[in-house]
């Protein structure tokens, strides 16, 4: 299965918003970033400085010392997913963005930013976490898991139709590291489930035992419930990085084959030499593209022109020739190529006198060859 992604992190003081914006701009060390690629980034913001800025004034002059002032999200898919590279992946972004323009308001959302140096793209926002009062509450927005599980819900929706599914719901645990998902799991093992039964009292009638031994059950079996929930999103938080760690052996394995027995001076030498040729193809991939642009509005140029003579041509003649050459451009263009079309016309703007010899396109049995 192909998954919608969506996580969050809430950002308390200006240092870690600092920290995140670095990262995002890559103007420290990112060594899981391609730096060949991270050109091809796109931020709606140019600086980090400039989001920093956009933050400090979005926020309101009073509020709580530890107040959420920015929210960082966060928006991917499986990277197996079939949309990457298509046009799939284009409408996965525009949506996820216009998603949060409509979550918090678009004057609400500081900067953000599509990776694609990265092993699987993914967008960043910042957002500033303003209520409709004007006021500055995060918990509107994240509080609670109902309303984190609903935002998961209605993203998903949004993307269903690209082949993109929700994970699984229910799950109690939070977005925190892997290694904290599979410390849970180990320690459920040592939670007593086996409640204690309650001795019976004298005079204590059956129906009042009873409810007194489920209620004794009950907070085991939610404990239960939440272990076994917590197992099940872990399982598919681990289905996916299993998935990632997969896909990325599977790209880098050409370049493991290739050094392999190489030294460390050998494999500096591959890597350079690979940076190169990686450099040299962008650059003819940039270069082949605004050739093609160059292309493209040559022959729209052409086009241009060439449907601009004819309409010149065709409006100059008198109504009868223009009837008759009308009806047989209808049937010329039923039986013969665009391309036969265009000889056509040529002919007639190059040789006009030949309308008088073309048949009247009322006559059944008829010759439209030049």
């Amino acid at each position: 299965m192909n998954y919608a992604i969506l996580r969050t992190a809430k950002l308390k003081t200006m240092g870690n918003i600092g920290g995140s914006l670095a990262h995002n701009y890559r103007t420290i060390d990112t060594p899981n970033a391609d730096p060949n690629r991270t050109s091809k980034n796109v931020h709606t913001v140019a600086t980090a400085e400039a989001v920093k800025q956009a933050i400090q004034d979005l926020l309101p002059e009073k509020r709580r010392s530890d107040a959420v002032l920015c929210v960082e999200y966060l928006i991917t898919a499986s990277p197996e997913w079939d949309g990457w590279g298509t046009n799939k992946e284009n409408d996965f972004f525009e949506r996820a963005g216009q998603w949060l323009y409509d979550k918090h308001g678009k004057e609400n959302i500081a900067g953000m930013s599509l990776h694609v140096d990265e092993t699987t793209p993914h967008l960043v926002a910042y957002v500033v976490p303003i209520d409709q009062r004007g006021k500055l509450n995060c918990k509107e927005f994240l509080g609670g898991r109902a309303k984190l599980n609903k935002m998961q819900t209605d993203f998903a929706k949004e993307v269903k139709d690209l082949g993109l599914e929700r994970g699984r719901e229910g799950s109690k645990a939070k977005h925190t590291s892997i290694k904290q998902y599979y410390d849970a799991i180990n320690k459920a093992q040592e939670v007593e489930i086996e409640p204690k039964i309650p001795e019976t009292t004298m005079f204590e009638s059956k129906k009042a035992y009873a409810g007194r031994v489920a209620d004794a059950y009950k907070p085991k079996i939610a404990t239960a419930n939440s272990i076994l929930s917590d197992y099940k999103y872990t399982k598919h938080d681990k289905e996916v990085l299993l998935s990632v760690q997969a896909h990325t052996e599977q790209r880098a394995k050409p370049y493991f084959n290739a050094i392999k027995g190489l030294d460390k001076d050998e494999i500096t030498r591959v890597n350079e030499a690979m940076q190169l040729e990686s450099r040299k193809i962008a650059v003819e991939k940039n270069e082949r593209k605004k050739a093609m642009e160059v292309s493209k509005e040559a022959q729209t140029e052409l086009k241009t022109e060439y449907r601009d003579k004819w309409t010149s041509f065709y409006r100059a003649l008198p109504k009868s020739k223009r009837a008759k050459v009308a009806g047989l451009l209808t049937e010329v263009r039923n039986k013969k190529s665009p391309e036969a079309v265009r000889a056509f016309k040529n002919k007639l703007i190059k040789e006009p006198e030949v309308i008088d010899r073309l048949p009247n396109p009322k006559t059944k049995d008829r010759d439209i060859s030049m």
